[in-house]
């Protein structure tokens, strides 16, 4: 396998690239036992599309940034394969939320339930688990490491599905616009969200109303005053000045959206 290191402290980019090789390298290796063992490929090959499709790695990167702020220096092979396997992770969550929203596109293609079927989906993000939970343990960390880091992982894990048992998302936007709604407002929400059969038209409707009754400035509000209320926090903390700058860019990364 190649040297996937990054080649600086803390190059985001860098570090970006040598996660998806080790990404791309597990993929490939589980590719090769499927053709050895004469099993099917399609659920790996939807899986590596789905990955290399994009994404901000924001989960790696800050994995890499934690060690480094604790001491840590680089990110050696077994600190990728441990990113990574967060990474790995979000892909399942990704999946499996997309067929729950019943979703169209993500990161401008078409979702994975609506390229191979929802029960062909259903699988390609268990793969996708199981495969984070391989990452992890033959990342190469010590038995005492590997200790260290697996209640962690669990509880992340178990935050990440109970927050997704869930039919319809009680969202902070939403939250505000039926407080801010008035009558006829309130009828219009109640009747489109949730609704599985939601056309474009009604979709463009409720857009209208998280606009019209300040939901959607009020979010943004809060959202901008708590990552100030972050950075402020930042500032004051006893952190390498690289890591300092890791966590600046991600709190403008994770805040900011495009659409």
């Amino acid at each position: 396998m190649s040297d996937p290191s990054p080649a600086t402290p803390f190059d985001q980019d860098a570090l970006r690239r040598a996660v998806d090789t080790v990404l791309a390298d597990h993929l490939s290796g589980q590719m090769r036992d499927a053709r050895r063992h004469g099993l099917p490929r399609e659920a790996v090959q939807a899986l590596s599309d789905f990955l290399g499709a994009g994404g901000k790695r924001i989960r790696p990167v800050l994995c890499v940034a934690g060690r480094q702020a604790a001491g840590g220096a680089g990110a050696p092979e077994a600190v990728l394969r441990a990113a990574a396997s967060l990474e790995m992770f979000h892909a399942f969550a990704l999946i499996h939320d997309d067929i729950i929203d019943a979703s169209d596109t993500r990161r401008g293609r078409p979702t994975v339930h609506r390229q191979v079927g929802t029960e062909a989906a259903i699988l390609v993000g268990d793969l996708a688990l199981v495969l984070a939970d391989d990452l992890l343990h033959s990342a190469g960390l010590t038995p005492d490491q590997l200790a260290a880091v697996l209640p962690v992982a669990n509880q992340l894990r178990a935050d990440t599905i109970y927050g997704d048992l869930r039919k319809g998302k009680a969202t902070v936007l939403m939250a505000l616009a039926l407080h801010h709604a008035d009558a006829g407002q309130l009828r219009a929400l109640r009747r489109h969200v949730g609704n599985p059969y939601l056309n474009h038209d009604d979709a463009a409707h409720v857009r209208t109303i998280l606009i019209d009754t300040g939901a959607r400035a009020a979010l943004e509000e809060m959202i901008a005053q708590r990552r100030q209320n972050a950075l402020t926090t930042l500032d004051t903390a006893a952190l390498p000045l690289h890591i300092k700058a890791v966590l600046r860019s991600l709190a403008f990364t994770t805040t900011s959206r495009t659409t």
